[in-house]
């Protein structure tokens, strides 16, 4: 019996977080010359109530399957999204680029990008 009441409180208490928590709806990747500078602008869509206790956590940076950057964040810019431009320099025709955003409670979302 005691086990079934451990049971039913560890749910209890982890329902919320799985309700309430979820993935980046979308992630859109955009590489661009800028006053003479290489961009790659991510835009995140990842709607929240509060942007310092559910946001996007990290975002991975990987060239060809190799992680070249990760960025890590205490809270999300905006309630509907989180907006980042990084400077990346020396992409070449046919790279890919692949972001991966991670959310602070639950979930990640990933994205591809073929430089043309």
């Amino acid at each position: 019996m005691k086990m079934i009441k451990s049971i039913l409180l560890a749910v209890f208490f982890t329902l919320p977080v799985f309700l309430f928590a979820h993935s980046p709806s979308s992630i859109n990747l955009k590489y661009e010359k800028e006053n003479d500078k290489e961009i790659l602008k991510i835009d995140i869509s990842h709607s929240v109530r509060n942007v310092e206790r559910h946001y996007i956590e990290s975002i991975t940076i990987k060239v060809n399957g190799d992680e070249v950057e990760v960025l890590e964040y205490s809270k999300q810019k905006t309630e509907s999204d989180h907006n980042v431009t990084v400077e990346m320099p020396g992409l070449q025709k046919g790279d890919v680029v692949e972001v991966e955003a991670n959310c602070s409670r639950i979930g990640s979302r990933s994205a591809e990008l073929k430089i043309e």
